[in-house]
């Protein structure tokens, strides 16, 4: 059963579905050719302004050995070019079986104009200005099996000089003499067009894609690989060759631009990607997987040379639907930043989700550093989406997780200082709530590298205002202290959570609060001076909003009545928040009359991540209008949070607990960007409440 392809056709059903429109998947017959009972080869030449390759071409046949096969040449091009070449070729004394025909400019058109011709079993693409040994078409003669792709010598020639020893015939010389379907060894071979011979029926039954200007030949290897699974065979034989003449129009020796390095090869990207998407052989998926690194070479080579065109660059590989992506080889050498985040993608994690969030935001390149939490957090893949554009290497750290031990942290930190021991970075941006991130970036920090740290939260301070403690070694206390400025000596002792705060605070080049309360929070303990000195290299950084794209990435099927006034409310949910507020607004609709004009009936949404237990706490109030959902991957829940008429967020309770609520609510960020209005239940003074403008209403909290 080809499982991918099913998918595929479920997503067009959903899609439809989403688009009301009517329910069918237009069935594709792939075309099945059989193989051609006349033995003997086919050799295609496209012609494009070619006659001066013509003489040299037409002697090089004429030469051939004899055997049984037909020469079909292609001329393509504007009028003067066809005129020209067609000239040429009737001067010239053809020796051999042949056919002049013409197609509409284009390389693979021609190829594909010669293919339909073809009467052979077997074809052989050449190209005009290259040629064959003259026992070439003799000794293939020998090989023509329906169920292989015969490869041989290929050798470049420059300046009439003949190189032997290149790339691909190293490749191939491993496996000479062989039969074998181990693409992955022969990925270069079977990326282009030369020094093959093909059943000409795989051919007919799989086309040159006329779309692509460049790398159409990979995309036809992969295609009758993936549909065919030929037998490989390798023919050392030195009478069989195929001479590459390389010119100045060579593909190798393309000079850089925008338009081949980056354009065409996302369009053949893009290709590639259609052909791994509908596949579910591990084997295939690599090959395809390794072509299309392959091509994402190039682009990387083109942003070595121009870095300015980075941001558009990735924008326009996002626009590439595919499962993979080959980010990694596009962003290959090119990290300046190193992100820390101990709690990352795919663990299911706010601050994971925002440290991505914050690379997505920034747009540039980087590598990521993160630990195993497996033993501690549930996953999901889908979260990498949010980072993978912009990142070269993510280094895995497998230790124990912990927000407390100072020794299971110290594992992360001296693991990760072994793993980049060779790797300088311009900049380190780690945020915390998790200690870890911060205790690594600091000793990664030298004096050449600029660390940002980031606070999500108060470190020191819990949300109900205690002091957290957890004891760090003496060592490491004394190796603080004998490289802190002397005016923090006195705030310095064995306590981690204070060492977390304190460290950015003395040692970062900027920190980054989400809000002014939350820096007024921490920094109150210290001396004035101190406290400007923070403040000088603070910036206050809300928590990133995405862009529009990023709420459509995936559908989710949520089922509300358009004859009710539909509320989601997304996260944990407690009898003392959650619960009340819900209550009230079912027994006073009016609060959100401003939102709900027509005055409907309202309905609740609750997702989250433990649904039996809101579902009893639920019953006991015989709320009925109020449904309870199981929370939802990331980007199912922002495209979840565009189908509702209004969403509730929520300031955390510290009344009597604070003396000003630090805390802003990171779901705030994610509402505002789905462009629904938001019912933002706020303590007085709280970051959320002092926000002068809301998409919503602001109701105060009791």
């Amino acid at each position: 059963m080809r499982i991918r392809k099913r998918i595929q056709e479920i997503d067009q059903l959903l899609s439809k579905i989403e688009r009301n429109e009517p329910l069918y998947i237009e069935d594709t017959v792939e075309e099945s050719v059989q193989p051609i009972k006349n033995k003997g080869i086919s050799v295609i030449v496209p012609l494009y302004k070619s006659r001066k390759y013509l003489q040299q071409l037409v002697e090089n046949i004429n030469a051939f050995k004899s055997t049984t096969f037909e020469v079909i040449f292609v001329l393509n091009g504007d009028t003067v070019s066809v005129e020209e070449d067609t000239e040429t070729l009737n001067s010239l004394k053809k020796e051999f079986k042949y056919h002049i025909i013409e197609s509409e400019q284009g390389a693979s058109i021609a190829r594909n104009k010669g293919i339909e011709a073809a009467q052979y079993s077997h074809t052989l693409l050449l190209d005009a200005d290259d040629t064959l040994h003259p026992h070439t078409l003799f000794e293939l003669s020998k090989h023509l099996d329906f169920a292989n792709i015969s490869v041989f010598h290929l050798y470049n020639v420059h300046n009439e000089k003949i190189e032997q020893d290149n790339i691909i015939e190293k490749e191939k010389n491993q496996l000479k003499g062989q039969l074998s379907s181990n693409y992955m060894k022969l990925t270069k071979i079977l990326s282009m067009n030369g020094a093959k011979l093909i059943p000409t029926h795989y051919l007919k039954s799989v086309h040159f894609d006329e779309t692509l200007t460049s790398g159409e030949d990979v995309v036809l290897m992969m295609e009758i690989i993936k549909r065919f699974r030929p037998i490989i065979n390798i023919i050392d034989n030195k009478a069989c060759i195929y001479y590459r003449h390389m010119t100045d129009q060579s593909v190798s020796r393309q000079s850089l631009s925008y338009a081949f390095n980056v354009t065409d090869r996302i369009k053949v990207l893009q290709a590639l990607a259609n052909l791994l998407d509908s596949e579910d052989d591990i084997t295939i998926r690599q090959l395809i997987m390794n072509r299309m690194d392959a091509q994402a070479g190039f682009i990387n080579k083109y942003l070595h040379y121009d870095s300015t065109v980075y941001q558009q660059v990735i924008q326009e590989l996002q626009s590439i639907h595919s499962e993979y992506i080959p980010y990694q080889t596009v962003n290959k050498g090119l990290a300046h930043t190193l992100y820390v985040g101990y709690c990352f993608a795919p663990y299911n994690d706010t601050s994971g989700v925002i440290m991505g969030k914050r690379i997505a935001e920034r747009k540039v390149p980087c590598d990521v550093i993160s630990n195993n939490m497996s033993d501690v957090r549930t996953t999901d893949y889908t979260l990498n989406e949010l980072s993978d554009p912009y990142i070269a290497k993510h280094y895995g750290i497998n230790s124990k997780s912990s927000f407390s031990n100072y020794q299971l942290m110290n594992e992360f930190v001296q693991q990760g200082a072994k793993k980049l021991k060779n790797s300088t970075y311009k900049e380190i941006y780690s945020r915390v709530l998790w200690p870890a991130s911060h205790l690594l970036a600091w000793k990664l920090k030298t004096n050449n590298t600029r660390w940002i740290a980031e606070f999500s939260d108060p470190v020191l301070y819990d949300i109900k205002n205690k002091q957290r403690q957890s004891k760090v070694p003496f060592t490491y206390v004394k190796k603080i202290k004998k490289q802190a400025p002397e005016k923090y000596h006195p705030y310095i002792n064995d306590n981690l959570y204070n060492l977390v705060e304190l460290l950015p605070f003395m040692f970062a080049d900027e920190i980054v609060f989400t809000n002014k309360k939350q820096m007024k929070q921490m920094i109150k303990r210290f001396t004035e001076d101190i406290q400007q000195e923070i403040i000088s290299k603070s910036v206050i950084n809300p928590h990133p909003t995405l862009e529009a794209h990023y709420y459509e990435k995936q559908c989710a099927l949520i089922t509300v009545d358009k004859d009710k006034f539909n509320i989601g409310y997304f996260g944990n949910f407690y009898e003392t928040r959650g619960l009340k507020e819900i209550q009230e607004l079912v027994e006073q609709p009016e609060l959100i009359e401003k939102l709900n004009q027509s005055n409907l009936p309202l309905e609740f949404h609750i997702f989250t991540s433990n649904p039996v237990n809101v579902r009893q706490m639920i019953s006991q109030y015989e709320m009925t209008q109020v449904y309870v959902h199981e929370a939802l991957p990331y980007f199912e829940f922002l495209n979840a949070t565009k189908q509702f008429d209004a969403l509730i967020v929520m300031d955390a309770h510290t009344k009597g607990i604070k003396e000003e609520n630090p805390y802003l609510p990171s779901k705030f960020s994610d509402y505002k960007g789905s462009g629904v209005p938001v019912i933002a239940y706020c303590e007085a003074g709280s970051p959320m409440d002092e926000m002068e403008s809301i998409q919503g209403i602001k109701i105060r909290m009791k």
